[in-house]
């Protein structure tokens, strides 16, 4: 059965609709497919218990998830090292949690659907928020600065990017060097290379690069820094580059997830739930 990977907003619209988790999953069984969520939609769905007022919301969420019983991607980083090791070794990618991998965070949403909240859960919520707030402002200016690059630059080359397209083709050639930096010292620059050059073969990689010419795109055109959600979307579509569809309720990601990652399929939640 193909695997469907549903996004924050396709949990929260589920509990807006009054769509219980079996309902959920019953509607996408019927459609061929057999839910996945991933590791960042269970700590977006998680701060809800941050705000006492939604705490009641946070229990219902994760009732959703524990009812649609879903199989669970773990974070890029772990997509990553795996295809790796598949460039070196020629070994497959196993896009979901092990057994015991499961088995803990299955527990957890347990927990979370009982209300259970506890001080380790709320610290590590609260750190990973401030992580996120405090880098992305910088890493924007760094965006917006080497736009401003780019701008004078394809002035003097009379270039004009107008589209995606026209982005991603101007910054084909840093792509190696973009997997080499992305990847934190763990490949080599020729390795790099060679990841470049079979990039459509290592799906996590290329939904991280593509991700990234497209917050460039978004620089480019509108001059500005993405927001704080279209840094979550991104997320989802590179936990999801193993999965054959992609749920969502976003109308931006819907249009722009197949930039991203080309194979797979998108629905909205409507079309869904």
């Amino acid at each position: 059965m193909k695997k469907a990977f549903l996004e924050t907003n396709a949990i929260n619209h589920a509990r807006r609709n009054f769509v219980g988790g079996q309902r959920l999953r019953k509607k996408l069984v019927d459609k061929g497919y057999s839910p996945v969520i991933g590791i960042h939609v269970i700590y977006e769905l998680a701060r809800s218990f941050l705000d006492p007022k939604n705490f009641q919301i946070g229990q219902e969420l994760f009732t959703i998830v524990k009812d649609l019983d879903p199989s669970y991607s773990p974070p890029p980083i772990k997509l990553f090292e795996q295809e790796i090791l598949k460039l070196r070794t020629g070994s497959a990618v196993l896009p979901f949690l092990d057994h015991l991998g499961q088995t803990c965070i299955r527990a957890e949403v347990q927990r979370l659907s009982m209300g259970i909240f506890d001080d380790t859960a709320e610290q590590f919520i609260r750190k990973r928020q401030a992580e996120i707030e405090l880098d992305h402002p910088i890493a924007g200016q760094a965006y917006i600065a080497h736009i401003h690059s780019v701008r004078s630059n394809n002035e003097a080359q009379n270039i004009n990017l107008k589209t995606f397209e026209d982005v991603l083709s101007y910054f084909q050639p840093q792509i190696p060097d973009a997997i080499y930096e992305r990847m934190k010292g763990r490949i080599t620059q020729s390795e790099a290379k060679e990841i470049a050059k079979r990039l459509d073969y290592f799906h996590a990689i290329r939904s991280t690069v593509m991700a990234d010419v497209y917050l460039n795109f978004i620089c480019i055109v509108h001059g500005n820094t993405p927001g704080f959600d279209k840094l979550d979307d991104y997320r989802h579509v590179i936990e999801s580059s193993y999965s054959d569809a992609l749920i969502t309720g976003d109308n931006q990601l819907y249009k722009s997830a197949n930039k991203i990652n080309p194979n797979i399929e998108v629905f909205t939640c409507n079309e869904i739930c």
